[in-house]
């Protein structure tokens, strides 16, 4: 926000004479030797221009989580993944992780497979400082964060011209100042960018929401190893509102109850699909999948190999209750009872995918329960 005696009216009118600078634009000039810079238009050769240290790609998980904080988070909206090049930035943050929601990822190239972060450079330049612009920090963390903390330079041009009231005829591009800024005398400190990490804590969390079991507003089916001390894993349901967020406990009770319900025909062809499930996980290396999460110990097991089996089962199943809506409908209503009364109405619009995800979140629960408890070794350490 900003306040104060400044014509915002007069600061309005700059937008028709800027010329919006795409992602893409700041990525592409960034890559040339000399480097243009696309704000100012000083020229230098790459290897004068500091900062610019393209951090290592991203691993396979990394990747995965990455994608799924954006396209799938349990409660905001979804971003695109890998971020778009021909729109303006989001925002540059002060901070973020190599796994974050925050964290903006292109590929390594055009046609490349490989994704990575902005370097340094990129960012600032988004922001909008000159390439010859030095961050003096010791680390890199300190430059993310003197990056993002900023008020960005060409927006603080404009406003001074408004303050000025120079009018939009005497408006001078900022690129015409380009004479008057000079580069240090010394350079910043060198600071490599942030490696993949190879360990992580033995009691590593998982939260991601299964992606077929997912409706806005926070409504969704989701694997993850949370709610008790031993980092066991199950599937969990939540509804509700942001406010009043509900949950119903998906244990063998529960399944004993649906299948109870479910007429003979639908409940055969369910039990058909949900051995697939039970199959997996019969095979499955349960026992190591913290250790491998965490990777502190091999495994047989990772745990998106779980969440994509259970994906893929929950389609077939909301396929399959898809031809059932009446049924499907009365059975949801039946279990529900009168006791829910938050986010009711949404449930019931979507019983097929909700009783779905009931019915495979109970079945599987009892088997994870009892075979993905953490290591003696992990076990102790919290204790």
């Amino acid at each position: 926000m900003f306040s104060g005696n400044i014509n915002f009216d007069l600061l309005e009118s700059y937008r028709s004479h800027q010329t919006a600078k795409t992602l893409g634009d700041v990525v592409g000039a960034l890559s040339k030797n000399p480097i243009i810079d696309p704000n100012y238009g000083i020229t230098l050769k790459s290897s004068e221009v500091s900062d610019h240290e393209i951090e290592p790609y991203l691993s396979d998980e990394e990747v995965r989580i990455n994608r799924a904080s954006k396209m799938l988070h349990p409660v905001y909206n979804a971003m695109s993944f890998p971020d778009r090049l021909d729109r303006s930035v989001r925002t540059i943050t002060a901070t973020c992780t190599r796994v974050s929601r925050e964290s903006i990822v292109i590929r390594g190239s055009i046609n490349s497979k490989k994704l990575r972060r902005l370097t340094l450079r990129e960012r600032a330049t988004l922001q909008g400082f000159p390439i010859t612009y030095q961050f003096y920090g010791s680390t890199y963390s300190q430059k993310q964060k003197m990056i993002g903390n900023a008020m960005p330079p060409v927006f603080t041009y404009l406003i001074g011209n408004a303050i000025r009231g120079t009018s939009v005829a005497r408006l001078k591009p900022i690129a015409h100042r380009a004479a008057q800024i000079k580069s240090p005398s010394d350079s910043s400190q060198q600071t490599p960018p942030a490696a993949a990490k190879k360990l992580y804590p033995a009691d590593r969390t998982f939260r991601f929401a299964i992606p077929s079991l997912r409706l806005k507003s926070g409504v969704r089916f989701e694997l993850s190893n949370l709610g008790s001390t031993d980092r066991s894993w199950s599937v969990q349901f939540y509804y509700g509102t942001s406010k009043d967020i509900r949950s119903i406990l998906l244990d063998q009770h529960l399944y004993k109850r649906l299948m109870k319900s479910l007429p003979t025909e639908l409940r055969s062809a369910v039990t058909t699909h949900l051995g697939v499930a039970v199959d997996f996980l019969a095979e499955a290396d349960l026992k190591n999948l913290q250790g491998l999460w965490s990777h502190r110990r091999p495994g047989g097991t990772r745990p998106f190999a779980l969440l994509d089996m259970l994906d893929s089962v929950a389609r077939e199943l909301r396929q399959l209750t898809s031809q059932e809506i009446p049924v499907v409908e009365d059975v949801l209503r039946e279990i529900l009872g009168s006791g829910v009364a938050v986010g009711r109405q949404k449930l019931e619009r979507n019983a097929p995918l909700v009783l779905s995800g009931l019915v495979l979140g109970a079945a599987v629960n009892d088997k994870l329960s009892r075979s993905t408890g953490a290591p003696e070794s992990i076990s102790r350490k919290r204790a």
